[in-house]
């Protein structure tokens, strides 16, 4: 049996382009997931669906509180991240992924665990994109992940 998981468009424009007459779209697509914890799920957070991010980043705050393994100790740096360079751990978390009153079941992923909250809480590739058929149509508002 197939999960379909839809996501959402959140569409901004721009502050300095728009203040100076110029209207252009930042459009991002959103999930909301929440984690396995020591007290059973964690609250709800919106992730950033980045088809351009390789890998799932989870900012400090988040993961802190979540269940988590660490794979490896040995911290790393990530560059290319937005405007800068973030660091963090290679791990693995359990999420599920929010629709409304419904959850996905449980899912596994490997997931960069971050050192700040620099980062929102992306959703890339790896352990995530690369496990279903990502559709996306922005003129009709509908996105969905099926795996």
């Amino acid at each position: 049996m197939s999960t379909v998981i839809p996501f959402r468009f959140e569409t901004r424009y721009d502050r300095g382009l728009l203040s100076a007459g110029v209207r252009f779209n930042l459009i991002r697509l959103i999930c909301d997931v929440d984690f396995e914890s020591s007290d059973g799920w964690s609250s709800k957070y919106q992730a950033i669906v980045d088809t351009g991010s390789p890998a799932n980043l989870i900012p400090l705050s988040i993961w802190a509180e979540a269940k988590n393994r660490i794979i490896l100790t040995k911290e790393f740096s990530l560059t290319g991240i937005g405007s800068g360079r973030v660091s963090g751990y290679l791990g693995e978390v359990t999420a599920r992924f929010s629709y409304g009153s419904k959850s996905s079941g449980p899912l596994k992923i490997r997931t960069f665990l971050l050192n700040s909250d620099a980062v929102p809480l992306i959703l890339g590739f790896d352990e995530f994109l690369d496990r279903g058929l990502l559709k996306s149509d922005y003129p009709k508002n509908l996105a969905s992940l099926k795996f």
